[in-house]
Parts: C-alpha cells; structure tokens; sequence
C-alpha cells in the first residue's frame, strides 16, 4: 500500500493483477462515414479571450461564400470568418492498456515500468488554471503512469476458471473493454482502474473524447484545414438542433441532426490560414456562438457532447474491431501510435499494430463497457437510444457505470425497436454524494430497476475517488479505496459480485437508504450521512451478472 503520494513520489501505484501492463495511444481519421461536425455551435477565435487559447492563426476550414447572409435553421449557408465549429467526430483517439511481457533489464532481471506521463495540460478551465500550469508542471511533470510503453503484448492469457455461464474463464486472447472518461478527465486520469483490468488480462481502450470535455483536444489539419481529416472519408456537417440532441432523433440524423452538406459538398479552406494542430479546449456553454439561435443553458451543449460520446464509442470499437480483424492497413489516413516519447506513424505503426494486435489477437466479438460520472451516463445512454446512423450495434456483454451522471440523458429514455435493445447486465458503483442526492439517485435507480441490474454505494467515495487524483494527496486511502472498486468491477464481469466478501450477505435495501446526521461519538452534526462503517458497500439492488 502506497504511504507517500504520488505527486512526492513521481509515481502511481502499480497494478495487483498477475500480469504486466502495457501501454499505447492510437490516432486516426474517422473511419468510412463517421466523421462529422455540427453547424453549430462554433468558436469565435477572434475574441481576446480565446486567441489566448487558440490563437488567430485558427481560421474556418470551411467559410461562407461572399454575399451569402446569417446561417438559418432553414438554410444553412455556413460558418463565419474565424469561427471554427465546437463539436463533433473528427479523429478517433484511445489509449490502450494490455497484459505485456515483462522487459528485461540487467542480469536478466524484470526491468521497471518505464512509465508515460501523466498530467493533463489544462488550457481553458480557467485562467488561474492557466497560470498555474507551470507550477503544476513543476510538481507533478515528473509524474508517470507505471506501465510498459509499446512493450509486446501476451499471445495468450490465463484467468481464472469461472462457473459462470457467459463470463471469461480460461481463454487464449484477452477480452476487450472500453472506458469513458467524465467531466474535465482523459484517457490518462483513469490509469488506475484501466492498468487493474490489464492486469487481469484484459485489453482496455480509454477513449480521449473530443467533444470538449476534457481539459484539452489536438484535432490534427490535413489537406485543408484543421477539420480537413474527417472530410476526406465522407465527413458532413449536420445540423444542430434548437434543443440539443435530445430532439434529433429524427430517424435521419440518430441524434445529432440531419445533413445539411454532403461530403462532396464540403467546401475546404486555404491550409495557409489555418496553421498547425487545432486545439480544442474544454467548452463552457457560455462562451460558444450559438447563433442564429440565442444562448441555451448548460444542459443543451451537455446533451450534445453526449450524442457526440456515443458516436466516438462505436468509433472506438469499429477501430480496433477492424484492426484484429482486417489488419491496420484498413484503418483510415493519419495513423499514429505514441508512448513515451517515440511515435510511430503510417507503415511503422501499421506493422507493429498487425504484429502484436492483428489476425485475432483480441477478442472483440463482444465488449464491456466502463465509465465514470458523465462517461458512466455515456454508456448508459448508448445503451438506450438507438444505433447510430451507419453503425451496427455494439456486442456489450456488460457495462459498468461508476458514479455516473445522469441528468444529461433525455428523460424518459427514447423509445427504441427489439432489435436495438441490447440485454446488458449493468452495475452501478455510486459515491454516498451521489446516493444522497435524492433527486439524481431516484432516476438512477428507477433506470437500475428497470433494467434488473445491481447499484451498490461504497461508504467513503468521493466523486473523484474513481479516478487517480487521490492518489495524488491521499495514497492510503484512495488505494484501499480503489481497490474495493477494482475488485467489484472484475468480480462485476465475471459474474462473482454475490460471493464478493463485501457484498456476500449483504442485505439489499431497495434503494431505501439509511441515514444519520450523529457522528459515532454520538454528537449531533446536523449533516447527513450514509449509516454504515467507512469502506463498506451497501447494497441497493441485486441484478442480473
């Protein structure tokens, strides 16, 4: 158990699986028909506050013609000088965490973890955020993630036996999961529980959304600005629409609008006026051009980035779906592998992914889902609305929502056909905040109950004690903490959570919870507490595995 934190120590701690983890980043255009970005609402880069950010040099990829008037939801005529477009799926980018031969060192000894960085470059939360960067660098810069970068991935590995129809047990290629991260979080935050289930054997791929919630995105230029990947393989702009996403499920647009301007109709800027890399910062509703429309509130940007979360969940699984299956040569232009300072692109990164991950390597004839707060609402969400336009629906076998945040999914849940509805176990592992939360746990629980899954509290949580952040300041408690999570998870998709020594047992309350606002000295404190002892789990509903 780590005492020093991390921050001090330069290091988090190593996973407890039986298997060494290793580690990549993968990057490429969106695949045949994916790509696509709204109309609106965009970013003015000619404000002082965000030349900060983005720089002048960010102009349109796409402009309106001269003489053309205002957009209109009619007639949409384009985007204005020096407005980019804030959202949608323009590259697919994910980290991947896998069971690794351990390198060997001197004597033949197993070498360390080389380890890759670990903070995030913060750009837009805020200015003191901004500000305080290098001194945040200074003191966690050093700060690196204990896995094997681009180290050579098991041929085969072992779990345990299980007797559990449907669950892992023995098996020659590791099974796939997908992680989403939430608010402010990327493909990074999550190392911990990402290296836990690599260490199990299983393949893990942690997206790095690029809606605009997290702290930064690099959207790459190519051929004609810095939307320019996604149009050379049939990218379109489609419409937003006045209510956000919730109301696009037209039957033509799936969620995020119908098309306004075909791939063949997109007109490309001049490369010279868009510069290099586009980055896209976090978004505040706020500060986006939302014309012609007046300004919504918060909930309608957050309902878009979640249909644009969805899109890049199957973006991710078709990704490295295809590259098992049809080899790295099918995926699209702009491949890239990075770790640890070496990158690898086109050829290079084409052999060493068909070497180590191609002809089957993986099994990615089913996946699990994970997620945290707004990636836990992610995939409860794409497990309700309907398959994406041009997309096959997704082989979940589970998912798990670690303190998701549901308030964004449209309420009630859109009606769907048989035949989209997948049948899912789901677990739900929820802070005490998030289960005193009457309102938010009330809708949870009714969507638990409805789907016959398992939601659990685990005493002491806090919101950010799914990620790494903890570990930072509180090492001891967020590793046991942490731990208890890890191990629900995998006892989770193994179909073991009843016989879990936490949970064996356990009395199920109904979503009931039992509450007191006296310390255990007896003293009233006049703040409501979850009964129970710190580190305990308490059990709400007891579902299907």
């Amino acid at each position: 158990m780590p005492t020093i934190p991390s921050i001090l120590s330069g290091s988090l701690p190593p996973a407890a699986g039986p298997f060494s983890v290793g580690y990549l980043t993968l990057t490429h255009a969106p695949l045949a028909n994916q790509g696509f970005v709204l109309s609106s609402p965009t970013i003015d880069t000619r404000k002082p506050s965000n030349k900060v950010v983005y720089g002048s040099h960010n102009a349109p990829p796409f402009q309106r013609g001269e003489g053309e008037e205002g957009a209109t939801h009619g007639e949409w005529k384009g985007w204005e000088q020096g407005h980019v477009p804030a959202l949608g799926l323009r590259r697919v980018e994910y980290s991947v965490y896998y069971p690794c031969e351990t390198p060997k060192g001197w004597f033949g000894r197993d070498a360390a973890p080389g380890g890759v960085g670990w903070l995030p470059r913060f750009m837009n939360d805020s200015s003191w955020l901004r500000a305080a960067f290098p001194v945040l660098k200074v003191l966690g810069g050093r700060l690196t993630i204990p896995v094997y970068p681009l180290a050579k991935p098991l041929e085969t590995v072992q779990l345990p036996p299980t007797t559990t129809p449907g669950s892992p047990g023995s098996t020659t290629t590791p099974p796939l999961v997908i992680f989403s991260h939430g608010l402010a979080g990327t493909h990074l935050t999550y190392s911990h529980v990402c290296s836990a289930l690599a260490s199990r054997g299983y393949v893990v791929l942690s997206i790095s959304h690029q809606d605009g919630s997290g702290p930064v995105a690099s959207i790459p230029p190519s051929g004609g600005g810095s939307c320019g990947l996604w149009a050379e393989r049939g990218g379109v702009v489609r419409q937003r629409k006045q209510d956000g996403a919730v109301e696009g499920r037209d039957g033509k647009g799936k969620g995020v609008g119908k098309v306004l301007r075909g791939a063949d109709e997109v007109i490309k800027g001049d490369e010279s006026t868009t510069g290099g890399n586009f980055k896209l910062s976090y978004l505040r509703y706020n500060e986006l051009d939302w014309s012609p429309d007046p300004q919504p509130d918060v909930m309608t940007l957050r309902s878009l980035q979640l249909d644009i979360r969805v899109h890049e969940l199957y973006a991710t699984y078709r990704s490295f779906h295809t590259l098992a299956t049809h080899g790295a040569s099918t995926l699209p232009s702009g491949l890239t592998i990075t770790a640890a300072g070496t990158t690898m692109v086109s050829s290079e990164a084409t052999e060493w992914l068909d070497k180590h991950f191609g002809g089957g390597k993986v099994d990615t004839a089913s996946v699990d889902l994970v997620g945290h707060s707004f990636g836990g609402g992610t995939l409860l969400y794409a497990l309700e609305r309907e398959v994406p336009e041009g997309e096959e629906k997704l082989p979940v076998r589970k998912a798990v929502a670690l303190d998701p945040w549901v308030d964004p999914l449209p309420m009630p849940a859109p009606i769907k056909s048989e035949k989209d509805k997948p049948d899912v176990p789901i677990f739900v592992i929820n802070s005490p905040r998030f289960t005193l939360w009457s309102t938010h746990f009330n809708r949870l629980k009714r969507l638990i109950k409805q789907s016959h899954g398992t939601l659990v509290t685990l005493l002491g949580a806090g919101h950010e004690t799914f990620s790494d952040f903890p570990f930072l300041w509180q090492p001891r408690a967020a590793y046991t903490l942490l731990t208890t999570v890890d191990e629900l998870v995998y006892a989770f998709l193994r179909g073991e959570v009843r016989s879990y020594d936490k949970v064996r047992g356990k009395a199920v309350d109904g979503g009931v919870v039992r509450t007191t606002t006296v310390d255990k000295a007896g003293k009233e404190t006049g703040k409501q507490e979850m009964v129970g002892e710190w580190g305990d789990v308490v059990v709400h509903e007891l579902g299907r595995e």
